[in-house]
């Protein structure tokens, strides 16, 4: 089938995807951190005490949603995403009326579960539930949400700021949310793809081993221990880096407006690979590309640490979308094929907070080590080699260690 004939075909249950992706970006850092400078300002607050808030808030995020998360095995689609959607609203409505440092933790939390958390969870799960043998086509169409998203959202932001108002962008996101994507939501979710596991007479695509894992299975597995430092370094670093651009701007001698302007690279960027991924994930398997997805970003950090030039910003969007594009679409993929689709959401769920709790800890450490008088910049040159490190274990892991072909 031409991907012409899959979008069309497919249409409602891609776009659903898509628009759970776009409507994340409430909860997302890319768009958090365009007001942390306001936010600090307003509440006399450190980088160090607003990335505490950060990380407090997220961290509790990743402890609720690895059972929160679940709801998407045992829960349609339609009423979920809908309820998950009025969540975000109605927190973005609390983030516009925040006063203290203890509420904006517990205003955080509620963005980072129901934003990052839960809409991007629903998102993915139902790709790789719904689809099997054109799962990396899916999950690639679907994630197009988040590229969108990063090109539009966080200028619009930075326009909003301009106004000298930061809330107001928080009560446009909330009848965004509410007037637009729930609606939209339910529309599009109607009914479950044909193909769905919802129905009796589909069997579920088995994992390795011909068999479908639970959630404990995974867990007491060596295997998923081995590939959570892979999965936790894009969270972590991408996190920080959109957590920190008034700080990273300010240090590199840039301008704000030319960091955050330079997003819609990295979405673009982003967007374009994640196709490519799509593609490579079909006809390679998700496995075969897992040592690759994050040499682009080793990449990224030493041209972040190094480069001063402006030109220097545009390059390092460029090559951290090309990591985040691909190695989404990888990931994604990774789950259903290794561990089968039975129980995707619980197992996804599991993943999901291991990633949420890394996108906490990168803001709260990178911002206690500059008020220690580390800056940024410095602290990217190691986590490049960690980058690098990485990708050998991966290389060890699809050739010889457990996703051997041998």
């Amino acid at each position: 089938m031409s991907t012409l004939s899959f979008i069309l075909s497919n249409a409602r249950w891609l776009a659903a995807g898509f628009v759970l992706a776009l409507g994340s970006c409430f909860g997302q850092t890319f768009f958090i951190g365009v007001f942390g400078a306001s936010i600090r300002e307003e509440f006399s607050l450190t980088d160090g005490d607003f990335g505490a808030a950060y990380m407090f808030g997220t961290l509790a995020s990743a402890a609720v949603i690895i059972q929160l998360g679940r709801l998407a095995d045992v829960m349609s689609a339609r009423p979920l995403a809908v309820i998950v959607t009025l969540g975000l609203a109605s927190v973005c409505i609390a983030m516009s009326m925040v006063s203290s440092w203890t509420m904006l933790v517990f205003v955080i939390f509620g963005l980072r579960l129901f934003g990052q958390g839960m809409m991007s969870h629903l998102s993915a799960t139902c790709m790789a539930r719904w689809f099997d043998r054109t799962r990396g086509r899916a999950i690639a169409i679907a994630s197009f949400g988040y590229p969108t998203a990063q090109a539009i959202a966080p200028a619009t932001a930075v326009l909003v700021l301009s106004t000298g108002d930061w809330r107001m962008a928080w009560v446009g996101g909330a009848a965004i949310l509410a007037l637009c994507v729930a609606p939209l939501l339910f529309i599009l979710l109607a009914r479950d793809r044909p193909t769905s596991a919802t129905h009796n007479s589909f069997k579920p695509p088995a994992g390795i081993d011909g068999k479908q894992w639970r959630r404990i299975d995974v867990i007491k597995e060596p295997l998923f221990w081995l590939l959570v430092p892979g999965l936790v370094a894009p969270s972590f670093i991408g996190t920080s880096i959109f957590f920190l651009p008034s700080h990273i701007a300010e240090v590199k001698g840039w301008e704000l407006e030319s960091f955050t302007n330079s997003y819609w690279l990295y979405g673009l960027t982003s967007l374009c690979f994640s196709i490519v991924g799509g593609f490579v994930v079909d006809k390679f398997s998700a496995r075969a590309s897992l040592p690759f997805y994050l040499l682009p970003m080793g990449a990224a950090l030493i041209t972040l640490s190094l480069g001063t030039s402006p030109w220097t910003i545009e390059l390092v969007f460029i090559l951290l979308g090309i990591a985040t594009g691909f190695g989404m679409t990888v990931k994604t993929a990774l789950w259903a094929e290794i561990y089968g689709t039975q129980h995707i959401g619980a197992i996804k769920a599991l993943v999901h907070s291991v990633m949420v709790f890394a996108s906490a800890a990168g803001p709260g450490l990178t911002g206690i080590l500059i008020d220690m008088g580390a800056p940024f910049p410095t602290q990217v040159l190691y986590l490049a080699g960690y980058t690098i490190a990485v990708s050998c274990l991966y290389t060890w892991i699809v050739t010889v260690g457990p996703l051997g072909y041998a």
